[in-house]
């Protein structure tokens, strides 16, 4: 965050997030950056799943409180993809189909989601299944289809995006960008052992 006139600024005390109503639901630290960042502010934290607006607390040089809300309102997507607690190497061999399993977990009301997929080396064969029903504060798996080309290189690297879409109307819930690294197999042959003759010679 960054103030047009930041002399008039001696201290950012809190941004809170408001509901609908203007009433506050949460409300954060704020840090003042170092360096060439002094002029700056920020803040980390984790973005309710209800709809909200930012409204910034802090105190100007003569000692007065000031306050600014951000009038748009910001929803976050009603549902979260999940590819990092399934045990997903991000790694495909050439030739060889991979089921790449996913999660989508639903924090909104419960409804019909489509599934869609693109990259752009044209990896992906399909999503199985592509159509989800999930229940609120619900969690689905499903699969997706890569198959790479026998040819491949390994290290080629595929981004590759996901889209979950309210079935019914079409309107986009979110989507997640990630990437699929081709790797080639490593054989393992057993180790020979070399033995060894002794020659002896008796006196």
């Amino acid at each position: 965050m960054a103030f047009t006139k930041p002399e008039f600024i001696t201290e950012v005390i809190s941004l809170s997030l408001l509901n609908s109503n203007g009433a506050a639901m949460e409300s954060f630290s704020v840090e003042r950056g170092q360096g060439i960042h002094s002029g700056s502010y920020f803040v980390l934290f984790t973005p309710s799943s209800e709809r909200f607006r930012f409204q910034l607390t802090g105190k100007t040089t003569d000692d007065k409180i000031i306050r600014r809300v951000k009038p748009t309102e910001i929803q976050i997507g009603e549902v979260q993809f999940d590819y990092r607690s399934v045990n997903y190497s991000g790694r495909i061999f050439p030739g060889i189909t991979a089921n790449i399993p996913l999660k989508i977990k639903n924090v909104g009301i419960s409804q019909n989601l489509t599934l869609k997929a693109m990259d752009d080396l044209g990896f992906i064969k399909s999503l199985v299944p592509n159509y989800l029903f999930v229940a609120e504060n619900d969690t689905a798996q499903f699969s997706l289809v890569m198959r790479a080309p026998a040819n491949a290189s390994s290290g080629e690297t595929s981004t590759v995006t996901l889209y979950a879409t309210v079935t019914s109307s079409g309107k986009l819930s979110n989507y997640m960008v990630f990437y699929v690294s081709v790797t080639t197999k490593v054989s393992m042959r057993p180790l020979g052992v070399k033995k060894r003759q002794i020659q002896c010679c008796q006196r």
